[in-house]
């Protein structure tokens, strides 16, 4: 698998991490959207995606009750990520 095909899903990250900002504005929510948004405009290199994986195994715990669908998209991604090999 690679960045092609982890694109679309960094771009539902990238959209639910909006919505969940416009329920409140949220620092960490707003970082890890700059974050994805960073990898979908670019063909990064291996280091990032590592990082936004951790920065989302974290995230992961905080968001799971507030929002589900933010949660799944999370998810989605790090699944991806782990078949990657990252």
């Amino acid at each position: 698998m690679d960045h092609d095909q982890l694109k679309p899903q960094l771009e539902l990250l990238q959209q639910e991490l909006a919505q969940a900002r416009a329920d409140g504005d949220d620092e960490e929510l707003a970082r890890l959207e700059a974050e994805a948004q960073a990898l979908i405009d670019g063909a990064p290199a291996p280091e990032a995606h590592a990082s936004l994986r951790r920065r989302l195994d974290e995230a992961l715990p905080r968001f799971e009750a507030s929002h589900p669908t933010l949660t799944l998209a999370i998810s989605q991604v790090i699944d991806t990520l782990n078949r990657m090999g990252l």
